[in-house]
C-alpha cells in the first residue's frame, strides 16, 4: 500500500512539473502586442531603426498619406494572409489603418501566425495627423 502510494505521489509530481514545462515553453512563443498612441508610436519609430511600419489600408488611402518607410498591405486583399504569412516572425511591427479597427483584424491574424512582437497603433493614422505628425505621399 505505501508503494502504491509513492508510485501515485512520484506520478503526480512528475504530471505537474511536465505541465509547468510546457506553460513556460509556450509562454515564450507567445505574441507580444502593445496597442500605443501616436505619441508613443513616433518615439518607437525615431528610436528603433529595425521596426517595420505596415499599413493595411487600400492602395488609395496609403497613396493619400502614409507614415514614412511603411509598406501597404491592403487587409481587403484576397492574398493579405499569405502576404502577412511572408513575412519575418521575429521583426518588430508597427501596424496601423485609418483609425484602428482593420489594424486591429491584421494583428489578431498576425498573433495566429506567431508574430512575436507587434505595436498597433491603436488610434490609427487619423489620430498620427490630428497630433501634427509627418506623412509621405
Amino acid at each position: 500500500m505505501r508503494d502504491l502510494r509513492m508510485i501515485s505521489l512520484f506520478l503526480l509530481l512528475t504530471l505537474i512539473l511536465a505541465c509547468g514545462a510546457q506553460e513556460q515553453s509556450s509562454g515564450s512563443q507567445a505574441s507580444a502586442i502593445r496597442n500605443i498612441d501616436s505619441k508613443e508610436a513616433l518615439n518607437l519609430i525615431e528610436n528603433d531603426r529595425d521596426i517595420l511600419i505596415i499599413d493595411v489600408r487600400t492602395p488609395r488611402e496609403f497613396n493619400a498619406g502614409h507614415i514614412k518607410g511603411a509598406k501597404n498591405i491592403n487587409i481587403a486583399d484576397s492574398d493579405f494572409q499569405s502576404q502577412i504569412d511572408e513575412l519575418e516572425r521575429d521583426s518588430t511591427y508597427l501596424v496601423y489603418c485609418r483609425t484602428g479597427n482593420r489594424s486591429g483584424k491584421a494583428i489578431k491574424l498576425m498573433k495566429q501566425l506567431d508574430f512575436k512582437s507587434i505595436y498597433h497603433l491603436q488610434h490609427g493614422i487619423t489620430e498620427w495627423v490630428g497630433e501634427g505628425n509627418p506623412v509621405e505621399k
